[in-house]
């Protein structure tokens, strides 16, 4: 293979054209598919077809190049013109052109014109539709093919998975369970299904469920810093302060006088919780760091790679906390929290995306340490005043969905939402509650709550997607 690449790359570098054989293109081909270069791919493909007019592999790559570009109609049309109805291949690039397309009534019809095939293939071809409908198409169908595909394969641990995330999306969180259930007792070692397990008791916002999910994960992977937090936020939602201490230390092992400084606090503070936030706040910040660290040891660079993020975790497994984490944050920027402002425009986007009429976001008014933080916000907006001149139409509009968001009003805050931006929101949050230091750029967008995952994956293969659905957490996360 090193030969074949260096001629390639001599020919790319010095324009004189050499030749490749059919065994040589496809090799190429299947190296530039596996490596993600589609610019190189795409190349090769026009090469191929200059030398090999004829070859059926080369023709099918020809298929797949069209995909890559998104043209996908000019890719049916060419896999049409193949006629070769036992290419196992062929049969999934159609499938996915379809999906592609939209074209659900067709990719029905067309699988029942194969369901001869003999089972594993036909199993195969059920699980790889049900991973692209909604990894690449998000399809409103991906949950009723689904639920086809169980009914054919009803021990596929793939279309289980996908059976998990489907009901997950649509709110069923108890059938959720049920199914995560089944696929632990397929595999009691695995920690992503303890993982999720533990995730969708903390939706339910059982606690007591969800850290024993959550302690079965850490016996399976002891090292999993995101579980150790969210386990940590379990007990920080019961008020077992204390037990967060514990986790806390699990962490920081170094750090022995954690437990003297909050008996030490009480005498200072009646807020325990501030103490417990601060001690899980720092938890994300390894966590954020060790997952940046990562991201730049072992992928290559990309402008629109999200980055991991603790915070937005949180957010995700307790979408009702999401006011009270939202008011936590903006304390947080009183005290001059760096990435304070980031934080809350980031948790304003997914509260938006969750949209009106969503019950699970109020805060619990007879509940006092729910009650805490949104007093304490109202309390500080109420005394503080902009700085410098400002723009009165845009501070107005920011005031007024600050005052919705303090009132548990999702409805309005979502209609006056759409009429403002993230940008004028932390323009005018820098101005009544300054930081010493620019804060840093946003990101071109942002995770939306049902893409955060536990692991990013870019530009990976549908096959590949397949066997990692319940590990990918966003997520693209």
């Amino acid at each position: 293979m090193e030969n074949i690449l260096q001629r390639y790359l001599d020919m790319e570098n010095s324009g004189i054209g050499y030749y490749f054989d059919t065994d040589e293109i496809v090799e190429l081909l299947d190296y530039f598919e596996e490596m993600e270069d589609f610019d190189h791919y795409k190349k090769v493909v026009k090469i191929g077809r200059q030398l090999h007019p004829h070859n059926i592999d080369i023709k099918i790559r020809i298929c797949k190049a069209l995909i890559y570009d998104n043209n996908f109609e000019k890719a049916l049309a060419s896999i049409e013109e193949l006629c070769n109805a036992d290419d196992y291949e062929l049969k999934l690039l159609k499938c996915q052109c379809l999906c592609a397309l939209g074209n659900y009534e067709e990719l029905s019809t067309y699988l029942e014109s194969i369901k001869t095939d003999p089972d594993e293939i036909l199993q195969e071809t059920y699980e790889y539709i049900a991973s692209i409908l909604h990894e690449q198409y998000e399809s409103k169908n991906a949950y009723d093919f689904v639920q086809r595909g169980l009914s054919l394969f009803p021990d596929s641990i793939l279309l289980k998975e996908e059976l998990c995330y489907q009901l997950d999306g649509l709110g069923q969180i108890e059938k959720a369970i049920e199914v995560c259930k089944e696929l632990i007792d397929c595999n009691p070692y695995c920690v992503d299904y303890w993982y999720i397990l533990g995730r969708l008791y903390a939706i339910t916002e059982a606690f007591d469920k969800a850290i024993e999910a959550f302690n079965f994960a850490l016996i399976c992977d002891e090292t999993d810093l995101e579980i150790k937090i969210l386990k940590a936020f379990c007990y920080f939602m019961k008020e077992d302060f204390e037990q967060v201490i514990d986790v806390y230390t699990d962490v920081f092992p170094a750090e022995i006088n954690v437990k003297p400084a909050f008996i030490q606090s009480r005498i200072h503070t009646s807020d325990d919780s501030e103490f417990a936030y601060k001690l899980i706040k720092k938890m994300i910040k390894r966590f954020d760091n060790l997952e940046t660290d990562s991201s730049q040891r072992y992928t290559t660079d990309n402008q629109n790679e999200e980055e991991t993020n603790g915070l937005l975790s949180i957010a995700d497994c307790f979408p009702g906390s999401l006011l009270f984490l939202l008011f936590k944050e903006l304390l947080l920027i009183v005290e001059g929290e760096q990435d304070g402002i980031q934080n809350v425009e980031q948790l304003i986007q997914i509260i938006y995306q969750k949209g009106a009429n969503n019950a699970s976001l109020l805060i619990n008014a007879k509940n006092k340490f729910s009650l805490t933080p949104k007093q304490k916000i109202e309390t500080l907006i109420e005394l503080q005043t902009p700085d410098i001149e400002s723009n009165e139409d845009n501070d107005s509009v920011v005031r007024q969905i600050i005052k919705y968001l303090l009132d548990g009003d999702i409805n309005m805050f979502c209609e006056l939402y759409a009429q403002s931006s993230l940008e004028v929101i932390a323009d005018y949050l820098e101005k009544i509650f300054p930081v010493d230091k620019k804060r840093k750029k946003q990101h071109a967008f942002y995770l939306r709550s049902d893409e955060i995952y536990r692991n990013e994956y870019n530009n990976i293969s549908s096959n590949e997607l397949s066997t990692m659905l319940m590990t990918n957490k966003n997520l693209h996360n």
